[in-house]
């Protein structure tokens, strides 16, 4: 391939830069609403251009972009977060209810469930900024979208579904690598999953 005319077309994607809203995340096209699932999109997109061909001017802008956006993208995450009632909360976390319970929203004044969770945690853990603050009450909220079935549903008391299953659990096995987490809390992550029930839904698809 003409390395030349590659580096050029990367570069002109890389008007992605344009389409990120002043609230830190990405609208899936200039001037939309920053939601999580284009900021998931783009966040990989750039993290791929940056590590193709390092040398490269498109993988240096690259670089700067996801340098420059780290930050701003932090703190639109928080923006996103939503602290589940703790009368609702109290019904699945069974004697633990003065325990934090918390999803986040797709974007602002979006719904709140997994997939969310499961993007959030993957850009901040790709971006080096994952914090405490950050995973707060996640594995909670997480494991009450385990329904009956085994699957996990993007919500409490909703169907299970296998994108949904897929995100609940790559954002579980994403808190459970974080550093802060002692070996307590590990094992208390892993006994929130009901995996009998899981294994038995899985094999059923």
């Amino acid at each position: 391939t003409n390395g030349g005319d590659d580096d050029k077309t990367t570069t002109e994607h890389l008007g992605k830069e344009k389409m990120k809203m002043p609230a830190g995340g990405y609208g899936g096209g200039p001037g939309q609403l920053a939601h999580c699932a284009p900021t998931y999109a783009a966040v990989l997109t750039l993290c791929i251009i940056a590590s193709h061909s390092p040398s490269s001017a498109s993988s240096q802008m690259a670089l700067s972009l996801l340098h420059k956006v780290r930050l701003p993208l932090y703190a639109w995450f928080l923006s996103l977060r939503y602290h589940v009632p703790p009368y609702i909360a109290s019904s699945f976390l069974n004697n633990t209810s003065n325990t934090q319970m918390t999803g986040y929203r797709m974007h602002h004044d979006g719904e709140v469930d997994v997939r969310a969770t499961y993007t959030i945690l993957t850009i901040t853990s790709l971006l080096n900024i994952t914090t405490k603050d950050l995973t707060n009450g996640a594995a909670m909220y997480v494991s009450s979208c385990q329904t009956y079935e085994g699957g996990f549903g993007g919500e409490f008391m909703n169907e299970a579904h296998g994108g949904y299953t897929y995100c609940a659990l790559g954002a579980l096995v994403l808190l459970l690598q974080q550093p802060w987490v002692t070996k307590d809390e590990k094992e208390h992550m892993e006994h929130l999953v009901e995996w009998k029930k899981l294994r038995g839904w899985v094999v059923r698809r």
